[in-house]
């Protein structure tokens, strides 16, 4: 409250204080960039209200720049970065349309080549920041649950994955099993 007394902004920190969470299993598997991301998410949100509060170009370049840090990192954060900034000039109207295409643009800009060799093969969107997870596990193990160098028992994961399945049995219960796994 001692940054802003409005709801929302407070909502969508507390939301990346609660992102915290996947930061720490991000941390010892090496990926920065979701780390990256998760630190400046709230920052990117931060500058985003101070543009829709007091709409500057300054603050748009700025948003701009912490759109491509972000990115840098974990390239899926442009995508979301960019379909917020839809979401906000659809919310605040037309008169903060000019600020929100120069953050757009800008961060564009900044990420420049590099962009252009992730746009061109789409899969790389995913690659991020941090040490490389090696991809040579078969399908068993990544239906076990042993996948990506976590080795759990297989005692343990094949029998959880049975009952998975055998929860689909049910009709009653199966669109609800259904919403769960997709979760």
């Amino acid at each position: 409250r001692l940054i802003t007394p409005d709801r929302r902004p407070r909502i969508v920190w507390a939301l990346t204080y609660a992102a915290a969470v996947a930061a720490v299993g991000a941390v010892p598997q090496g990926r920065l960039g979701t780390v990256v991301a998760l630190v400046v998410a709230p920052v990117i949100v931060n500058v985003t209200w101070q543009l829709v509060e007091t709409p500057q170009w300054q603050t748009a370049l700025r948003l701009g720049l912490w759109i491509a840090v972000a990115a840098a990192f974990a390239p899926v954060m442009l995508v979301l970065s960019l379909l917020g900034l839809a979401v906000v000039w659809y919310q605040e109207g037309r008169w903060v349309s000019r600020e929100l295409g120069v953050a757009a643009v800008s961060a564009l800009v900044l990420l420049g080549p590099w962009l252009w060799a992730r746009a061109l093969v789409p899969w790389r969107w995913w690659w991020e920041a941090g040490r490389p997870v090696p991809g040579g596990d078969a399908v068993i193990d990544v239906l076990a649950g042993r996948a990506g160098g976590i080795q759990a028992p297989w005692w343990l994961s094949v029998p959880l994955l049975l009952l998975a399945v055998a929860a689909l049995a049910s009709e009653r219960t199966r669109q609800k099993v259904q919403v769960a796994w997709v979760i």
